[in-house]
């Protein structure tokens, strides 16, 4: 006679067994949920919001770093033209040899001044004062468009410098630059800026 034999506590065991691996899928099920809608929404206007307020404080970075290149590079252009004015009252001669570099003396004013004509005055000027110049486009009319870079305008009394930002230009007002004046220059005013100062001043605008 066949005999079948029951054991309550194996019976027990698996069934709490099966429930502590029913509880654990059921965890690992809601723990590989992902993100519901409204979260995604959530994450999607923070962002918005950081770029708001994030992207002028860039913008302003980068004038800032336009406007710092300027300054550095009218103080060294104010300096190398007092070297220049130096040698210049010392040796009474034009040009003056400086560093290896032939500079031309303004005959009415004692002051450095650029050689050639039209755009390249003050072109010749920029290159001749600095020892390892940055590369600089002469233009022939305060309101053209600048070139990528350093720029230049002016005549045998002034040359105006400055570097390329968004679509500004000299006659603009509101184009950061120097003026460096070769000879005494009464307040003139030239497109959208006014000039004027003593020789031998090198000038910044709209700093």
């Amino acid at each position: 006679m066949f005999t079948q034999f029951f054991n309550p506590v194996d019976t027990k065991f698996m069934m709490r067994g099966d429930s502590v691996n029913n509880l654990f899928n059921k965890r690992n099920i809601k723990n590989n949920k992902g993100f519901t809608l409204i979260e995604l929404i959530i994450v999607i206007v923070i962002l918005g919001i950081l770029a708001v307020t994030a992207a002028p404080r860039f913008i302003d970075i980068s004038t800032d770093a336009h406007i710092a290149t300027i300054e550095a590079e009218s103080a060294a252009f104010a300096s190398s033209v007092k070297l220049v004015r130096a040698a210049y009252l010392i040796r009474e001669t034009s040009p003056i040899e400086v560093a290896g570099a032939s500079v031309a003396i303004d005959s009415t004013s004692g002051y450095p001044t650029g050689t050639g004509s039209g755009t390249a005055f003050c072109v010749n000027l920029w290159n001749s004062l600095f020892a390892d110049p940055e590369p600089i486009t002469g233009q022939s009319s305060i309101t053209a468009n600048l070139t990528e870079g350093w720029n230049s305008f002016g005549n045998s009394e002034f040359c105006a410098y400055g570097k390329k930002i968004d679509d500004r230009n000299f006659s603009s007002g509101t184009l950061p630059h120097f003026v460096y004046y070769i000879q005494d220059i009464n307040s003139v005013s030239i497109g959208g800026e006014t000039y004027g100062g003593d020789a031998g001043t090198v000038e910044k605008h709209n700093i």
